[in-house]
C-alpha cells in the first residue's frame, strides 16, 4: 500500500461517519496483539486543552530523555502529525505499511466488526507504531467525550480532564453534567487523575466518578495568575504553584493547561520525580501550532483554532491581555455544527471589520449564513482564506484568523510553515463541498 492509498483508504471510512463505542476498537486492537499492553500511557480528555496539555507532558517526558509517543487529534496540515514518536509524525512509508496491517487484521475480524471507522483506524496504528517502536510513554488524547472513545481500551498511569464546557452536546448529552459523566469514563479503578474543571456542576461529577472508582482527583488551582503577555521571545510570565514559568503558549488558559501537565507528570512513578526546573525548561520550548500561534508581532497575526464558545472566549481573553483596547480585522470561519450565534457574540466587541471564509473541510458553513449577524461590522465573504492572505500578511492592521482548527491549518500552509503536497494528498481525507447548514 502506498500513501496515497492509504489515505484513500483511510477517506473511505471517513464517508462511513463516527460510532463510538469499544467494542470493535477492542477486537481490532487484540488482533493486532494487544499492542497496548506493551505502553504506559498518560490519558487526556476535556473539551479544549487536551492537545496543548498534552504538548506540555510530552515535551517534558522528552527531555528527560524517554521515549515518547504522542496521539493527538484533529490534525492541521497533514494527518501524519496525529501520530509522534519523539516530536517527528510517523513517516509516509511507516504509515502506509502499518494501516495496511492494521485493515488486514479488521478483515480477519467477524463480519459486524470489519468496518473499523477512520478514528479507530488511527487509534490502532497509533497503538501499532508506538509498540513497534518502543515507545516508553505514550501521551494519549481521547477523540471525542472518553466513557465510550476509541482511545479508552487503555488503563493510563495517570488521567486528566482538562475541563467541561458545551461542544458535540448531539454525542454527548444536553449538559454539563452529561458531558462531565461522558469524558469521566476514562477514569479507571485505583488510578490517579487531574482535573482543571471548574464549572460546579461539571466537578460535582467528576467528584463522584472519582470516588466510585477510589481514584485519588487532584484538582488544580485555578488562580495560577499571568503575570505578563507579550512578545518579548514569543513567552509568557505565569506563576504556577509558587513557581515561575516562561510559557512558549500564550493565554491565560494555557497557564491552566499547563498546571494540568505539572501535575500530571508529578503523579508518575518516575525517579527522581520531575523538579520545577526542568518542567519550565520544557514547557518554556513548546511549538504546538494553531494554538494562539502569532505569525506577526507588529502589528499581530494571530491564528487560533478556537471554535466552541469557551475556546473562543479564551482566545478573546488572550487578545486583550496581549492587544489591550486595539481591535482587529476578525478573519472567521467554522464548521456547520458550531456555535456560531455565541461565537459572534464573543468576537464583535474585538473587531472593526469582518471577512467570513469556509475552513477547507466539507462539514465547512456557508460564510453568506453568517454575514448578517456581524451587522453594523463591515463584513465580506470569501470563499476561501487563500483569496484573502496575500493582503493579510501585508496588512498594517491587527489580524486575528479564528473559527477552526482546519482554518488553523489552511493558514498555516499558505503562511508557508506546511507542505503544498502534503495539504492536497490530505485533501483525499475530506472530498464533499461546505455545509449549507444554518448557524
Amino acid at each position: 500500500m502506498t500513501y496515497r492509498e492509504a489515505l484513500d483508504a483511510l477517506g473511505r471510512c471517513r464517508r462511513l461517519g463516527m460510532k463510538l463505542g469499544l467494542e470493535k476498537m477492542e477486537a481490532l486492537a487484540a488482533a493486532l496483539g494487544r499492542p497496548q499492553d506493551y505502553l504506559r500511557f498518560i490519558h487526556i480528555a476535556g473539551t479544549n486543552g487536551k492537545g496543548s496539555t498534552a504538548a506540555f507532558c510530552d515535551a517534558a517526558l522528552r527531555r528527560r530523555g524517554l521515549k515518547t509517543g504522542l496521539f493527538t487529534s484533529p490534525h492541521l496540515a497533514t494527518v501524519r502529525e496525529r501520530i509522534r514518536i519523539d516530536g517527528v509524525p510517523i513517516s509516509r512509508d511507516d504509515f502506509a505499511s502499518g494501516l495496511s496491517e492494521v485493515l488486514a487484521a479488521a478483515q480477519g475480524l467477524p463480519e459486524a466488526l470489519r468496518e473499523p471507522t477512520f478514528f479507530e483506524l488511527l487509534t490502532a496504528l497509533a497503538l501499532l507504531h508506538f509498540a513497534n517502536n518502543g515507545v516508553a510513554w505514550a501521551v494519549w488524547e481521547t477523540g471525542l467525550g472518553g466513557r465510550l472513545d476509541s482511545t479508552n481500551l487503555v488503563t493510563p498511569a495517570v488521567s486528566v480532564i482538562t475541563n467541561i464546557a458545551a461542544d458535540h452536546q448531539e454525542f454527548l448529552g444536553p449538559d454539563l453534567p452529561s458531558i462531565a459523566r461522558e469524558k469521566a469514563g476514562i477514569l479507571k479503578p485505583g488510578i490517579p487523575a487531574v482535573t482543571a474543571v471548574t464549572a460546579p456542576e461539571a466537578l460535582e461529577v467528576i467528584r463522584s466518578v472519582a470516588a466510585e472508582k477510589k481514584a485519588r482527583l487532584q484538582e488544580i488551582d485555578q488562580s495560577s495568575p499571568v503575570v505578563d503577555l507579550g512578545p518579548e521571545a514569543g513567552r509568557q510570565h505565569v506563576r504556577i504553584a509558587g513557581h515561575d514559568y516562561r510559557l512558549s503558549l500564550l493565554g491565560a488558559h494555557q497557564a491552566r493547561n499547563a498546571a494540568c501537565a505539572a501535575a500530571a507528570l508529578g503523579l508518575l512513578d518516575l525517579q527522581p520525580p520531575f523538579s520545577h526546573e526542568e518542567l519550565a525548561a520544557a514547557f518554556g520550548q513548546i511549538d504546538w501550532p494553531g494554538r494562539f500561534q502569532p505569525l506577526r508581532w507588529n502589528p499581530p497575526l494571530i491564528i487560533d483554532g478556537g471554535h466552541n464558545p469557551d475556546g473562543i472566549a479564551a482566545a478573546v481573553a488572550a487578545w486583550k491581555a496581549l492587544c489591550g483596547n486595539r481591535t482587529c480585522h476578525l478573519v472567521y470561519g467554522t464548521l456547520g455544527d458550531k456555535d456560531a450565534a455565541t461565537a459572534v457574540r464573543l468576537l464583535t466587541p474585538i473587531a472593526h471589520r469582518v471577512s467570513l471564509v469556509a475552513p477547507a473541510s466539507d462539514r465547512a458553513l456557508d460564510p453568506s449564513l453568517l454575514a448578517p449577524r456581524f451587522a453594523p461590522l463591515p463584513t465580506t465573504c470569501h470563499p476561501s482564506l487563500a483569496a484573502l492572505w496575500p493582503g493579510l500578511e501585508s496588512s498594517a492592521e491587527p489580524v486575528l484568523v479564528i473559527g477552526s482548527l482546519v482554518l488553523a491549518g489552511d493558514a498555516l500552509r499558505l503562511a508557508g510553515k506546511t507542505e503544498d503536497e502534503e495539504a492536497q494528498l490530505n485533501e483525499l481525507l475530506s472530498p464533499s463541498p461546505p455545509s449549507r447548514a444554518h448557524p
